[in-house]
């Protein structure tokens, strides 16, 4: 697909996203090919990932796409509990690589937190 058709489906995903028009957002989301698909969080809003985020379940996407947008959207949050909640919850759903990374990152990152968090991390997981 050439690159102006690719950037105006992601303008249709955005709007889909933020109106919460999943069969849309679906359909536009399977129509660029996969490799633009991994890059969409790179391309869309902060408000379009997190309702991409909630709304995963409901989206016959490439989960390798939603691992990416998630991973994406999780990683630049502020760190909190629950942030970490979150991440364990989807991991513990999915087993995805990428949400252990996003505890690791904050661990190396956040040292006062890294013992409660590691702690945590092992009893649930």
């Amino acid at each position: 697909m050439n690159q102006i058709n690719t950037s105006a489906i992601i303008v249709k995903i955005e709007d889909a996203a933020l109106n919460h028009q999943l069969a849309d957002l679906e359909h536009w989301i399977n129509k660029i090919d996969l490799s633009d698909q991994l890059e969409l969080h790179r391309h869309l809003s902060r408000n379009a990932l997190q309702i991409i985020r909630e709304q995963r379940h409901q989206l016959a996407v490439n989960d390798g796409v939603k691992e990416h947008i998630i991973w994406y959207e999780l990683s630049n949050q502020p760190w909190s509990d629950a942030v970490l909640v979150e991440t364990i919850a989807i991991y513990q759903e999915t087993s995805w690589v990428a949400m252990e990374s996003i505890v690791l990152v904050a661990l190396k990152k956040n040292k006062s937190y890294s013992a409660a968090g590691a702690v945590y991390w092992r009893c649930v997981c």
